[in-house]
């Protein structure tokens, strides 16, 4: 597999994370509001994101990746 290639199938995860975080969070406000409200302050549904820029995260990881391989 090469770096292109390893993009394509990390945006294709990335989108399946997105998926099921929003499932997550569907289920969770549907049964457990108070647990869902939780979440929603701490920022526990975003699972490849952050609010906090100083964060290293999965989105971030990706985009840089994304930046480097056109560098090349």
């Amino acid at each position: 597999m090469n770096r292109n290639e390893a993009l394509v199938e990390i945006e294709e995860l990335l989108a399946t994370v997105e998926e099921a975080a929003e499932e997550l969070k569907r289920l969770f406000e549907k049964n457990f509001k108070e647990l869902y409200e939780k979440g929603e302050a701490y920022g526990a549904f975003n699972l490849i994101g952050s609010h906090n820029k100083y964060e290293t995260t999965l989105e971030q990881l990706y985009i840089e990746a994304a930046g480097y391989e056109e560098c090349q």
